[in-house]
């Protein structure tokens, strides 16, 4: 027997790991490199080259990739053939290499290797972009404010109401580019939206909105997230836990919304018309809706700068 930490010892487990791991061909390394580079997007060449693999065909029982003369050339460069070259896909002569079943098969699983693997990169960088975007709200506004002695007022509510002829544009747009039909993916988060402005509407404190961080990595592409993102940092605050709902929302991936204590009924019921109408909405809302403690300063609206205005969304004329 040898210990443990022996110098033989610890060669034979080296020689075991290795055994351990099989060895792959450098040409199909090379053939999951171009893969992963093109499923991450990161090169038009490598993307052009996935292409050409998978208009193989089969004959006679054997892969082969479709003749050079029959793809289109601007898919088949110099730095095309290259790659499938050295992918082992390709001959120096640039003729499709025959390819038996064992090893078109491990072409396929690396190609499918790649793809897991892109996704999982592409997943943590979107994550990495989402506590971007939320990096400056960490701190969410406390559900009891300090109130001042001189006033007895919470020092929250002495700020101005939000107008809603600057928030609805916003909305507006963000209702328009992902309540259509092809973003069934978003419908959700938009009716989510919904329920959490129509319930406001109902209370004369403060409704949160509760949401998961995936709903923002997942609902849609990475032009969701983002514009996402962008309404809920200019139209909402981030909550804070109350004690009679300590446990809901309490884990990092969790995000609490509210409006701010000023928002108006009025206000909120223009901020409601710009999105699409619930029955236009595919699945159920997105998110937990949550009464808190902390009470509206102006649900009637008297505070607004614009209640001049017909409309929220109609520019104010003093005369």
């Amino acid at each position: 027997q040898f210990h443990s930490g022996s110098p033989l010892q610890l060669h034979m487990n080296m020689l075991a790991a290795d055994a351990e791991v099989p060895h792959v061909p450098p040409a199909l390394a090379h053939w999951r490199n171009i893969c992963l580079q093109s499923f991450l997007g990161a090169s038009d060449t490598a993307e052009s080259a996935l292409k050409a693999f998978e208009s193989i065909i089969s004959d006679n029982g054997g892969s082969y990739l479709v003749d050079i003369v029959t793809m289109s050339p601007s898919s088949l460069t110099s730095d095309v053939r290259n790659e499938l070259q050295l992918a082992g896909l390709l001959s120096e002569q640039g003729a499709a290499i025959p390819l038996d079943s064992a090893t078109y098969t491990s072409y396929i699983e690396a190609r499918n290797s790649a793809r897991s693997d892109a996704h999982k990169q592409l997943f943590a960088r979107r994550k990495r972009k989402l506590e971007e975007y939320l990096g400056h709200v960490n701190e969410p506004v406390s559900e009891r404010p300090q109130h001042t002695q001189q006033a007895g007022l919470a020092s929250v509510s002495l700020l101005r109401p939000p107008r809603a002829d600057l928030s609805a544009p916003l909305l507006s747009e963000f209702g328009r580019k992902f309540g259509h039909r092809q973003s069934i993916g978003t419908h959700p988060f938009l009716k989510g939206l919904l329920a959490f402005l129509k319930q406001q509407t109902k209370r004369t404190t403060l409704v949160q909105w509760v949401l998961k961080k995936e709903v923002l990595l997942e609902a849609g592409d990475e032009h969701f997230m983002e514009e996402a993102c962008e309404v809920l940092l200019k139209l909402l605050q981030r909550g804070s836990s109350s004690e009679a709902n300590l446990e809901a929302g309490r884990t990092a991936e969790t995000l609490r919304w509210q409006l701010p204590v000023q928002a108006s009924n009025r206000y909120v019921w223009n901020l409601i018309a710009q999105l699409p109408r619930d029955s236009a909405l595919e699945g159920n809302p997105t998110g937990e809706l949550l009464d808190t403690m902390l009470a509206r300063t102006n649900v009637d609206g008297a505070a607004d700068e614009d209640r001049l205005c017909l409309s929220g969304l109609l520019k104010c004329n003093i005369l």
